[in-house]
Formats: C-alpha cells, structure tokens, sequence
C-alpha cells in the first residue's frame, strides 16, 4: 500500500455468526461498506461483505478470515472496499472467538487532514508494525491516527 498524503479515521464494528453466514454491522460500518443500514442491522450473507471488497483484496481477505476464524485467531489487515464506484481503503482488526462469533473494527482511511507529514510517518510504521505481526504496536499507532485525526480528543487524554 502507497503512504497516503492525508488521512482521516472513521470506524465501524461488524460481528460475524459464521455458523449462520450473516454480518451484522453498525450504522459506520454499513456506510462504509456502501450497505443499507437497516439490512445490515439484522444481518446480510458474509458473500455480500466480501463482495464489497476490490477483486484485487477480496482473496487475500477471504483467506485471512477463513485462517483467523479457523484458528480463533487475531485478523489485521489493510485493504480496498469499492463503494458506488469509489475505492476506499480500510483497516480491519478483530479476533475470532470460535466459529460462532467474530468481531472486529473496520476503520475508513481517506484522504481530508492538514496534519499529512506526521499522519504518513504513522503509516508508514503502522504498515511495519503490521508486517512484522506486532500487533501491540499496530494497535497504538492505530490510535495515533485516530487522535492525530481528531485533535480534541488528543486534548483530553492528556
């Protein structure tokens, strides 16, 4: 993935019942995938969550959610949605807990922030850390884009 110039954070829970092949997922995350809200409030087949994702992420995801679900694993991965014929780029993270229950965040990366230098350092470690399987690092430069994304809320966690 190229260092985006400028980024912003918006995220969204989704939770899998794979035993039932349904999704559910929040008003952010329906949004982001492009879905009705309402549908995505009662459930939609995990073939039309993966049909959001661009053809060439959709098989690395897949494999990832079928290792992560196999093996009640952690899932942590960047990849493309295409929304009404907009790509939009998103990170996903989660953990399985059995075959029953998965959930996850997804987080919307676009472009939108002044702050670009520092945001595309964090990036580009977040992209390092994620590589090399450092999941504690991923996540706590994860939160660093998401507070260099929303100053107030950088204001009050100090």
């Amino acid at each position: 993935m190229e260092l985006l110039e400028v980024i912003e954070l918006n995220s969204g829970l989704i939770t899998w019942f794979t035993s039932q092949n349904i999704v559910i997922a929040d008003d952010v995350a329906a949004v982001l995938l492009g879905l009705d809200e309402d549908e995505c409030h009662t459930g939609i087949r995990i073939e039309t969550f993966l049909a959001c994702i661009s053809l060439r992420d959709r098989e690395r995801i897949s494999q990832a959610l079928y290792h992560c679900i196999a093996s009640c694993d952690t899932i942590h991965e960047v990849f493309e949605l295409c929304v009404d014929g907009q790509a939009k780029m998103v990170v996903m993270k989660g953990r399985s807990i059995g075959e029953v229950l998965f959930t996850c965040i997804v987080t919307e990366i676009n472009a939108g922030l002044a702050s670009a230098k520092l945001q595309n350092l964090c990036l580009a470690a977040y992209e390092a850390a994620r590589q090399e399987k450092n999941d504690i690092a991923a996540l706590q430069l994860a939160r660093a884009l998401s507070l260099l994304a929303h100053p107030a809320e950088a204001v009050r966690t100090h």
